[in-house]
């Protein structure tokens, strides 16, 4: 990959990084008020965003919470504990990339 293909790579991690945060900010007050459709779309969005990043067993848990969200909110908390646990894991591996190295 040349040098504009890292630039881009490192811009999207960047970008997951720092909208994640609203993105679960989001999920936590759907779940307090019971906003199935803001808990859908917040974990729709994320499920995506994962992706991107290659991040694809947080894309799968969000897609979990996302199908969940369909039906209520309750069980949400249980998936998004389990969303929240994964992508601190997740931010460890993209924050090494950034820093042009990889904790494995």
């Amino acid at each position: 990959m040349g040098e504009d293909g890292n630039k881009m790579v490192r811009e999207i991690i960047a970008l997951f990084l720092t909208n994640t945060p609203k993105l679960f900010n989001d999920m936590e007050q759907s779940i307090t008020e019971h906003n199935n459709d803001l808990l859908r779309r917040a974990a729709h969005t994320l499920k995506g965003n994962s992706g991107n990043v290659g991040a694809l067993q947080l894309a799968s848990l969000s897609g979990d919470l996302e199908k969940r969200a369909k039906e209520g909110t309750d069980g949400a908390k249980t998936i998004l504990t389990q969303i929240e646990q994964e992508y601190e894991r997740v931010k460890i591996e993209l924050e090494a990339q950034l820093r042009g190295k990889q904790s494995r």
